[in-house]
């Protein structure tokens, strides 16, 4: 099945990404350019994906708080952005505490 899939992807790199773009946006997108030219890419990109679809770190790297975490153990905290603070519901946000100016 994977092997099939993947001849696919080969031969149809075009028609791949506007289904990938309409599951996710529910648009097809206008492409232009020479796909053909490129088919490894695609090929890898999507056996890229199959096998990493359970993948436990990706549910842990969507977490913003989680993956601060990871960076720090990683890479070092001097590479973090300085958190602000956290908080489980909006109501529970200090404003007043808060720079005139953040992102």
């Amino acid at each position: 099945m994977i092997k099939r899939l993947s001849a696919i992807a080969r031969r149809f790199p075009k028609l791949i990404i506007q289904l990938r773009s309409l599951k996710s946006i529910h648009r097809l997108v206008r492409l232009s350019g020479r796909f053909d030219k490129i088919p490894h890419m695609w090929a890898y990109v999507f056996r890229a994906e199959l096998a990493n679809r359970n993948n436990p770190q990706w549910a842990m790297k969507a977490d913003k708080l989680a993956v601060r975490q990871f960076v720090a153990e990683r890479i070092g905290e001097e590479y973090l952005i300085p958190l602000l603070g956290s908080w489980s519901k909006a109501a529970d946000i200090d404003f007043d505490s808060l720079p005139d100016q953040f992102i």
